[in-house]
């Protein structure tokens, strides 16, 4: 019988290599949810889709989601660091207001990347933005996001 992806035991395979690819740095942690993957793959006979198997986003719209994730519990951990999930999301929604409205997503928004010179709370910002489709996210949402680790 062929094995199947596993549906527990390694719960963040994806975000591990998400992260990764994100931070361009390659870690221990997408080194192994690679392996992993390619080892189920290989056990299906490629019969299951690696992207599955990684437990990686299999459409446009669901990578664009969790990238804006991954940007959304950057951009939290900076601006409220050390605080509770709910307290994380109100700043963060703050800042986002403040960024979009008078901040630098104004003369940023046609840019692929932020500038170099950003600090890394604005490149986390312009990423969540950017992903977001230039919406601003409610505190609500925001912390479902960084509830779902």
């Amino acid at each position: 019988m062929p094995l199947q992806p596993p549906s527990h035991g390694v719960p963040d395979r994806g975000a591990a290599l998400i992260e990764a690819l994100a931070n361009d740095t390659p870690t221990d942690a997408a080194y192994r949810a690679l392996w992993c993957a390619a080892r189920t793959w290989l056990a299906t006979g490629g019969a299951v889709r690696l992207e599955r198997c990684a437990r990686l986003p299999s459409t446009p719209g669901a990578v664009r989601a969790s990238a804006r994730n991954l940007w959304i519990r950057q951009a939290a951990a900076q601006v409220a660091p050390g605080l509770p999930a709910h307290t994380q999301a109100l700043q963060l929604a703050d800042a986002l207001v403040a960024f979009v409205e008078c901040g630098p997503w104004q003369c940023w928004r046609d840019a692929r990347t932020p500038p170099d010179a950003a600090s890394e709370l604005n490149k986390a910002l312009f990423n969540v933005v950017k992903y977001s489709d230039g919406k601003i996210l409610s505190a609500r949402h925001i912390s479902r996001v960084i509830a779902n680790k």
